[in-house]
């Protein structure tokens, strides 16, 4: 594994590439399922900076993961600047985190969700999900330096059963409470259980979401970790959309909003209705599918987020 900082074209910085080294190694064994944490890197990094990970695998390896930005090449290329022939896809990212040493103590914000936490639909490598525009605005703004927004999106995610990967909650302790200095979630899931609430084996009810909630908020909880829940969007026009799966979104939201369970509320289905149809999106923030938002959306839902939710009380 080697790894570089990257300048905003995204190629290597010439003199920023290291070698990840793992207990002194530059080779390591990965047993399936758990995770490797390597040596410290000297490599200093601002806020936002994006880096490369070029990682050779002698195996085959198909992680259940947040999808990433990859280019893929044959061979060990890990010296080189530009790997020759090389392609881009998109896939399961094979680094699961990257811890940063800050000078300050600041807040670890978990945005846990599904494809739409993850930035489905919105533009490529252009840092354009909502967790990543959150993270931009806390940036840019002194009040908040030092403040880490960690996207655990993953598509097609659910709360209760298998989807691309695990249920939030088998996946929970791994993509949340094992994340470094975590001190709170912003919880958006819920959308996939719900728009296939009577496929076969996944059958689901409104109770069962918030059971559901009430599981991942009282693990949390234990942990010292704050919960924060977000309102699920509209979908109608979705491909899953039913009339009995929009009442149960809509009685989940009520819940969200008026239930007492967590400790704070992000209302993006306010923000994110249609004015003429509150039960789709607002055409102009989604690119068609009626489930995801666009670029305009996820900087809407990022815009809808105070920092106030995750400021220290005493």
């Amino acid at each position: 594994m080697h790894v570089a900082l990257t300048d905003p074209a995204g190629a290597i910085v010439p003199g920023s590439d290291r070698t990840v080294t793992f207990d002194g190694e530059k080779e390591t064994w990965l047993p399936a399922g758990a995770p490797r944490l390597s040596d410290p890197i000297n490599v200093p990094v601002k806020a936002l900076q994006h880096i490369a990970v070029s990682i050779f695998y002698r195996d085959k390896v198909v992680p259940a993961a947040h999808h990433a930005d990859l280019i893929v090449a044959p061979g060990d290329q890990l010296d080189r600047l530009e790997m020759q022939a090389a392609h881009r896809e998109r896939g399961p990212g094979l680094v699961s985190e990257v811890d940063v040493l800050r000078d300050v103590a600041a807040p670890v914000i978990v945005a846990f969700g599904d494809s739409i936490t993850e930035g489905a639909a919105s533009t490529p490598g252009k840092d354009m999900s909502w967790p990543q525009q959150f993270a931009g605005r806390l940036a840019a703004d002194p009040r908040y330096r030092g403040w880490s927004v960690v996207n655990a999106g993953m598509s097609g995610n659910r709360l209760l059963h298998e989807g691309f990967g695990p249920p939030a909650l088998a996946r929970f302790d791994r993509d949340v409470l094992a994340v470094t200095g975590v001190t709170h979630v912003v919880l958006l899931e819920g959308i996939n259980d719900i728009g296939w609430w009577n496929k076969p084996d996944s059958e689901v009810t409104a109770a069962e979401v918030i059971d559901a909630y009430r599981q991942i908020v009282a693990r949390a909880h234990a942990r010292g970790v704050k919960v924060v829940g977000a309102t699920i969007l509209p979908y109608k026009g979705a491909v899953y959309f039913t009339p009995e799966g929009e009442r149960m979104r809509l009685e989940v939201n009520q819940f969200i909003r008026t239930g007492g369970l967590f400790d704070g509320v992000i209302d993006f289905e306010k923000v994110a209705a249609d004015p003429a149809d509150p039960a789709r999106i607002d055409p102009r923030l989604e690119p068609g599918d009626h489930l995801h938002p666009n670029d305009g959306g996820y900087a809407t839902m990022a815009a809808a987020i105070s920092p106030s939710l995750f400021e220290a009380r005493r």
